[in-house]
């Protein structure tokens, strides 16, 4: 018996496992995780970004407002009544004497004429240069004023060289056609012997006088503003004449 445990005894002991190390040997024994491949992580990361710009543009178009969603309709321009009163005059008005023996002279050696004009403020004067001469019964910081107050009056003279008085007629009528101006009444006439036309409209009465010459054209004479003043401009063109 003692030979037998003797024997046991002596046996080698049975193999054992060797224990697993962390960190170590343990990754080595774990079957390799699948990784995808540097491709599909592009198209993927593309994708995210163009999924956030389109919603990003989404967000701004609908909630914040792009600046063509902001724009406001376009209204057409309201028809101004030529017909309504002048506001009240805010300028210093001119007094005008009725006796033209009382007013002043303007005279053009160029062209060869000569007319009487009551005292009120010169604007342009340079008719002789191609301009225009103006005559104004209100304070001269007010000339620029497009419309006109109670009282308030301008008269501007200008010539219109190599038209006949027939042309500047028909230019009128194109102007009329194509910007729809009030229609305008032509009357004709002689003035000092000098074939004239007299020209009415809403806003303005003008005279279109024929000078010496075919190739001196035509004189202007056109007053705006207060209609209860348009009467100065006859009285003006009834001391016109021509000098040699």
């Amino acid at each position: 018996m003692d030979n037998q445990n003797q024997q046991f005894n002596s046996l080698p002991p049975p193999p054992s496992e060797p224990p697993l190390i962390a960190g170590s040997n343990a990754s080595q024994n774990l079957p390799p995780s699948p990784s995808r491949p540097p491709r599909a992580r592009y198209l993927i990361g593309t994708i995210l970004i163009l999924a956030a710009v389109a919603l990003g543009f989404w967000v701004w178009q609908n909630q914040l407002g792009s600046p063509t969603s902001k724009l406001l309709p376009v209204e057409p321009l309201p028809v101004v009544d030529t017909n309504i009163e002048p506001p009240p005059t805010t300028a210093t008005l001119i007094k005008t004497s009725l006796d033209p023996t009382d007013w002043k002279t303007y005279r053009n050696d160029e062209y060869g004429f000569e007319f009487k004009y009551p005292d009120w403020r010169i604007g342009d004067n340079f008719l002789s240069l191609g301009g225009t001469f103006q005559l104004f019964n209100f304070s001269e910081d007010q000339f620029d004023r497009v419309r006109f107050g109670i009282g308030e009056n301008k008269i501007e003279m200008a010539i219109s060289k190599n038209y006949s008085l027939a042309q500047l007629m028909e230019f009128d009528k194109e102007i009329e056609g194509e910007n729809s101006f009030p229609a305008e009444v032509y009357s004709p006439l002689t003035i000092d012997g000098h074939q004239s036309l007299k020209r009415v409209s809403n806003t303005s009465i003008s005279y279109l006088i024929t000078l010496g010459t075919s190739d001196q054209g035509v004189l202007h004479v056109t007053i705006y503003g207060d209609k209860n003043n348009f009467w100065i401009i006859d009285k003006i063109l009834s001391t016109f004449r021509f000098i040699d």
